[in-house]
């Protein structure tokens, strides 16, 4: 039995999910969520940032010339500052975890629009 225990607890670590390790693709929702959770004065926070406020700030003006996809529609036009995007995203991310493994882009583009969403139009 004291043989068997070690191997089990080996074989079950070795089949941990590969969710538990950080995320290393910067093309994917995790690896942008993990970079918005960073500590602000790193590389990774600045990364977040400029990410979603150049996906915001194109989101926005799509939103203004009413095109139907890629676009968000703050109130009174003002494009929402970095913070509010960021937080947008990172409660869209935190509620979708099953997207993780899809592209940043479009994990910004469903978490913005969802939170600033366009009028339909008919």
């Amino acid at each position: 039995m004291n043989v068997i225990r070690p191997t089990l607890i080996s074989v079950i670590l070795a089949c941990a999910p590969a969710t538990a390790q950080p995320a290393t693709n910067p093309n994917y929702i995790q690896f942008l969520r993990d970079a918005c959770h960073a500590d602000e004065t790193t590389g990774l926070a600045r990364y977040c940032l400029g990410f979603i406020e150049g996906a915001g700030q194109m989101m926005a003006i799509n939103g203004s010339a009413h095109a139907p996809e890629f676009s968000m529609c703050p109130p009174g036009g003002q494009i929402p500052n970095g913070s509010a995007m960021i937080q947008s995203f990172l409660t869209w991310a935190d509620k979708h975890p099953e997207d993780w493994s899809q592209q940043a882009l479009a994990g910004v583009d469903m978490a913005l629009a969802e939170t600033w969403p366009c009028p339909k139009s008919n």
